[in-house]
């Protein structure tokens, strides 16, 4: 199981957890309204002090990662179960690392910017007024308020 993981797991669950995920659309109590990024908890949101930063927070980005990996390891644990042996091919292995690279490249010339904020925890409440998914190459757009 080691060597999926090491092989299958990790990559896939960069590329899932980067490539597609929940946006919500909410009004911050005391504050403006706008879109949050992530899947189950937000981890990601609009910078309060510029326009051009984001607010990460630390607790629930490694709950997300968690349960992206803790998910693909039970769905590599089931097929090895079912079909007893899975081959591994270094050249699938490489293509999803690759893969996996340039994505989490992508995604970390957008969070090194010097205005971005890193908290331990989200620190204010939040209405969730619209919720949907999209993928890394996707602009989100404000929904219409109903």
């Amino acid at each position: 199981m080691k060597k999926l993981i090491i092989a299958f797991v990790i990559p896939i669950t960069i590329i899932s957890f980067l490539g597609a995920t929940k946006w919500w659309y909410v009004d911050v109590i005391d504050g403006a309204d706008g879109i949050m990024h992530g899947f189950p908890l937000i981890y990601q949101s609009w910078g309060f002090h510029t326009s051009l930063s984001n607010q990460y927070f630390f607790l629930e980005f490694s709950f997300d990662v968690l349960c992206y990996f803790v998910f693909w390891t039970l769905v590599f644990y089931l097929i090895k179960k079912i079909f007893k042996t899975i081959q591994i091919k270094k050249s699938i292995s490489i293509f999803l690392y690759t893969i996996a690279g340039i994505i989490l490249i992508l995604q970390m010339l957008f969070v090194v910017n010097p205005t971005n904020i890193f908290s331990i925890k989200r620190d204010f409440d939040i209405e969730v007024n619209k919720t949907g998914w999209s993928f890394f190459w996707q602009h989100d757009q404000r929904p219409e308020k109903e």
